[in-house]
């Protein structure tokens, strides 16, 4: 049976995320998808956290494996509240040199079906596979900036990775140049830039955002403007939900929230506790002027222009 080689990074505040999407990923995929599961980890993960994790899969035909990262990040550039595991994601190829392609995927995310189509695209001579960034568009300015092409600027969430091909250019030297830069969006900056006009752009529904949904209740021409009408549909119907952003499902209202719910409620870090907790912040929310000027921030860059 061919092996589905698919990569998380994780510190020990998102190891509960980790277990509700990996379960949901087992859960929708066709029972002939076999998963070689691999967690790149920092530090602070504790063996209780592996056991956690090795029970949301004992149920199901795959593997896990856990990589500790080393202290090779701790001076690169963090931002936001997005922590150095995201920079995690670079190592990939050379941590599992077993596979020639690998995919690799945020935690904050819920799957709703398999992965074996997304593996066996044909990235002929591009480094990385990713879906172009939703909104894009409000930070133009930026990614012109950076020499990009807004209209090719990929989100870092999700990526099919052309292993092989990046152990033979030996690319992660090229990277290390750029790990302490200030950019506005770490990891997802570096690729881009690394990666100019080395990338294949995959489906829409291997990453529908927070603001794919916002775009779709609100001003879907704008996202028709980008993706046809038959993938938006797709992607809606049977996507990756990725929340991404500051807005998360178990701790606040978001786009499809219920959905991130279904999973958690039937994963061995179910919490009543939290469950009761999150719903009375969702039925009575405080506005804090951090959260007040958080949104006017988002405002002014555009964030949330239709």
């Amino acid at each position: 049976m061919k092996k589905i080689p698919i990569v998380f990074s994780i510190d020990h505040n998102y190891v509960m995320q980790a277990g509700v999407c990996i379960l949901s990923l087992l859960m929708n995929s066709d029972e002939k998808e076999y998963y070689d599961i691999y967690i790149l980890s920092a530090a602070d993960i504790t063996e209780h956290d592996k056991e956690l994790l090795n029970k949301t899969i004992c149920a199901y035909k795959t593997d896990i494996n856990f990589i500790e990262i080393d202290d090779r990040f701790d001076n690169a550039f963090e931002i936001r509240n997005i922590s150095k595991a995201a920079y995690f994601r670079l190592l990939i190829p050379d941590l599992i040199p077993q596979y020639d392609k690998i995919i690799y995927s945020d935690v904050d995310v819920i799957f709703q079906s398999g992965l074996q189509e997304v593996l066996d695209t044909d990235l002929k001579d591009n480094y990385f596979g990713g879906i172009k960034a939703i909104g894009a568009e409000s930070i133009r300015d930026y990614i012109i900036q950076l020499g990009l092409d807004i209209h090719s600027y990929i989100n870092s969430g999700f990526l099919l990775i052309n292993a092989k091909l990046q152990r033979e250019k030996q690319l992660f030297d090229k990277i290390q140049e750029y790990l302490t830069k200030k950019f506005q969006f770490q990891d997802q900056d570096i690729i881009n830039i690394v990666c100019k006009n080395r990338l294949t752009f995959l489906p829409l529904k291997y990453c529908f955002t927070q603001k794919s949904y916002e775009l779709y209740y609100t001003n879907p021409k704008r996202l028709f403007s980008v993706f046809s009408p038959k993938e938006v549909e797709e992607a809606f119907t049977e996507g990756i939900i990725h929340y991404e952003g500051t807005n998360k499902p178990w701790n606040g209202f978001c786009y499809r929230y219920d959905n991130w719910w279904r999973y958690y409620k039937k994963s061995v870090f179910y919490s009543e506790e939290m469950h009761f907790q999150t719903a009375y912040k969702i039925q009575y929310p405080t506005w804090t002027l951090k959260k007040i000027l958080r949104l006017l921030r988002n405002f002014i860059r555009g964030d949330y222009k239709q």
